[in-house]
């Protein structure tokens, strides 16, 4: 993998919100941008934006910039992502890796061979407080964790306002509230874990009467690992409760409840609790940085790997799996698609989401 000296030109694949939140940060950053959208009014709301050059087509980019950040709808990932690697680019890639395990495996399979770095965004993993729980964990603080609460639960908060947009449509998002927010959920508590193999998964999916799109508003599961925790998961759109993002784990030295958003830890040892404050930072302006140090140095980043990434994809499989045959669904390999399982490059998709 070649290095680069000079700041990178960075391509946006896809200018909707997030595009737009990613391209906030590389501005920041110093770095060149240039975008990339099937619609017209996305294009044209880059260009006054950015005082950027934009294309219709991903060709057109790829031949001008040194990087991509590729923030179009899941359906579509695995297409440009795996293009821009056998360009020769490198990429970053909004989380879901994929709609679907063998999509993500394809994109796996690119970027082990590719000449450019592959980075998937988890932004949580650059939160201050994530940090400081690893270094007390490193430090043998909580002994060995046993069990992860994860949750990531909306009062309310069904993407979309509803049915209509893609986030709530299983032929372009590949699912519902697990492979959008949820994914957050799984990635941060095996990043918590240490990245364990896992073993099975048992999931449920659900969905409010009143919605009439097709896919899930909730979940629940519980995730065995080997060698590791094992991992219970709540994930909601819509809920009759509370809010929730807070991750309880137990050790068996100590223990501890993670609220990411809060930048807020508490500690539990020996029947004490202690709260810690951790001053909050932008997490997806680390994370742009962290893709910039990759690039400039051509080796892929530590944090946010394409095998993490891809873990986690088998993962939310698992659920959907576990959900469509009511029992517990191993981490089994995945077969390889057809051309006729390909979907087209994106269609004029606007206004996508942030899902935090």
């Amino acid at each position: 993998m070649a290095t680069t000296t000079h700041q990178p030109t960075i391509g946006l694949v896809g200018l909707g919100n997030i595009g737009l939140l990613h391209a906030d940060r590389y501005a920041t950053l110093g770095a060149s941008l240039a975008g990339m959208d099937t619609t017209a009014r996305a294009r044209e709301r880059f260009a006054n934006r950015y005082d950027s050059p934009v294309f219709d087509d991903h060709r057109s980019l790829f031949d001008t910039v040194d990087a991509v950040v590729i923030a179009v709808p899941n359906a579509y990932h695995d297409r440009y992502a795996v293009a821009a690697l056998e360009s020769g680019l490198d990429v970053f890639l909004e989380k879901p890796m994929a709609d679907s395990g063998p999509n993500a495996a394809r994109i796996a399979d690119s970027a082990a061979t590719a000449e450019g770095v592959c980075m998937v965004g988890f932004h949580n993993r650059f939160r201050p407080v994530v940090e400081q729980f690893k270094q007390l964990q490193e430090a043998g603080r909580f002994g060995s964790l046993t069990h992860v609460q994860a949750n990531y639960v909306r009062q309310r908060g069904v993407p979309d306002s509803g049915a209509g947009g893609w986030f709530t449509q299983r032929a372009i998002a590949g699912g519902g509230a697990v492979i959008d927010i949820g994914v957050h959920a799984i990635d941060l508590a095996l990043h918590l874990a240490g990245y364990p193999l896992v073993d099975d998964v048992v999931g449920t999916t659900r969905r409010a009467p009143e919605h009439g799109f097709d896919v899930e508003d909730a979940a629940s599961a519980f995730i065995r690992c080997v060698d590791g925790p094992t991992i219970s998961l709540e994930v909601a759109w819509q809920s009759n409760g509370p809010d929730n993002r807070s991750f309880v784990i137990e050790g068996t030295e100590g223990g501890a409840t993670l609220h990411p958003s809060e930048e807020r830890l508490e500690l539990f040892e020996s029947g004490r609790k202690t709260v810690v404050h951790v001053d909050p930072v932008d997490p997806y302006e680390r994370q742009a940085r962290s893709f910039l140090r990759a690039i400039e140095r051509g080796t892929p980043p530590k944090r946010n790997t394409v095998t993490e990434a891809l873990a986690v994809q088998r993962v939310i499989d698992g659920i959907y799996r576990s959900a469509a045959d009511d029992g517990p669904a191993d981490d089994a390999p995945y077969g390889e698609l057809t051309t006729a399982d390909e979907p087209a490059f994106a269609p004029g998709v606007s206004g996508e989401q942030v899902s935090e």
